[in-house]
């Protein structure tokens, strides 16, 4: 005859229930990085960089590796900077040296 033996749960003291979950371990820059995160997708999104937006979504996803969303998200964030110096560069190049390369040019003449 075989029997199964089971080990039980010490008794719990009158008036309690099982013991509650443990909640989730949050670290103090977590509501940071969610918010950081964020507002990369909506400027990205916005100013139509979207290489901050994909990083700013996967941050999202990651925020329960404080690491690699932290890492998302500076990333995410050099991006946007980066972008944002291409613009103004090629706003320089586009409008302010055709104008430099005009006034030159009309200067050039009236001097003659």
């Amino acid at each position: 005859m075989s029997q199964s033996w089971q080990q039980v749960p010490p008794p719990q003291p009158p008036g309690q229930g099982a013991p509650l979950p443990t909640p989730p371990v949050q670290y103090p820059d977590r509501q940071s990085l969610q918010t950081q995160a964020i507002v990369q997708i909506v400027i990205g999104a916005v100013c139509g960089a979207m290489i901050p937006s994909i990083l700013g979504i996967i941050a999202l996803v990651k925020l329960d590796e404080p690491t690699t969303a932290r890492a998302l998200v500076k990333w995410g964030w050099i991006s946007m900077i980066i972008i944002a110096a291409l613009i103004v560069l090629v706003f320089l190049v586009t409008l302010v040296v055709p104008l430099v390369i005009t006034l030159i040019t009309v200067g050039a003449a009236s001097a003659s």
